[in-house]
């Protein structure tokens, strides 16, 4: 079994090779799926480097007046950041899928990016002029989603499934069609695995009994709590390979940076959470 620092190692290798290729990568595209895909991949790098600096023995952290601090609940709270910003990335940026459902996504993307900013306006600025400006793009967007061609096609669907996220899309409750599970199975991965991750990891971020017994526990640098440590930064890796290895399919310049080292473990965290390993 792969021991903590080594385990951290293996965290701040892959850190390291996402923010060179982040510097690498300029924001100014035209297309917007390219400049989304820029912009997420930052994001995820500034939750990779930002968990690295609250792990003890990470490069990335410092020790104040010689105490170390473990806020585990912090760390599993970004991991699952982490973990959502990468299924986005991977839906809206990384899959194969035909022009007229890629437009769908970033149609329904949009139209729900701009009803969040209009709702959140009228909260805090409800005398805004802003808001007029909103509704305007917000009632074009509504007309581009709703009269889309994939749309459409998922309005007349007959299966329950799809009848239920068409009734959220409507009501505004919906922004992404796939949720977390469902892309994780259209990726080849055990969407088993994933929930049991995801479960873990919401247990320290709402507090459960697990959350508090597991962090009453840590004592100093004891194996049991580096191996509570170990765990979510293997979760973390785990993901961060998945985004550098989609990361080189939009940006084929990129993979310059996939060192042997990177591969492997791409490939190491492929096999584990592959569709059929368990």
């Amino acid at each position: 079994m792969t021991d903590y620092p080594q385990s951290v190692l293996k965290f701040e290798t892959l850190t390291d090779t996402a923010l060179t290729m982040a510097m690498a990568v300029s924001s100014s595209y035209t297309q917007e799926r390219l400049r989304l895909g820029a912009n997420l991949f930052g994001k995820i790098c500034m939750h990779a480097t930002v968990i690295l600096r609250l792990l003890p023995k990470s490069l990335y952290s410092k020790t104040v007046n010689h105490t170390v601090t473990r806020d585990l609940s912090s760390v599993c709270a970004l991991i699952k950041i982490l973990i959502d910003n990468y299924y986005l990335f991977y839906y809206l940026i990384a899959q194969d899928v035909g022009e007229n459902e890629l437009g769908f996504r970033f149609c329904l993307w949009n139209y729900h990016s701009m009803l969040d900013q209009k709702q959140f306006l009228k909260l805090q600025m409800p005398e805004s002029l802003k808001i007029a400006e909103i509704d305007t793009k917000f009632r074009v967007l509504a007309m581009q989603l709703f009269n889309n061609s994939f749309y459409l096609i998922l309005e007349a669907s007959n299966f329950n499934g799809i009848k239920d996220k068409v009734s959220k899309i409507k009501a505004g409750q919906l922004g992404i069609f796939y949720d977390n599970s469902e892309v994780a199975n259209v990726m080849g991965l055990n969407s088993q695995a994933y929930q049991a991750v995801f479960s873990y990891l919401s247990s320290h971020v709402n507090t459960e009994p697990l959350a508090v017994v597991q962090w009453s526990a840590f004592r100093g640098d004891d194996a049991e709590s580096l191996q509570t440590l170990r765990t979510v930064v293997d979760f973390c890796s785990d993901y961060l390979s998945f985004t550098l290895r989609d990361m080189v399919k939009i940006f084929p310049d990129q993979k310059v940076y996939l060192t042997s080292e990177i591969s492997r473990q791409i490939n190491h965290w492929e096999e584990v959470f592959r569709l059929d390993a368990n």
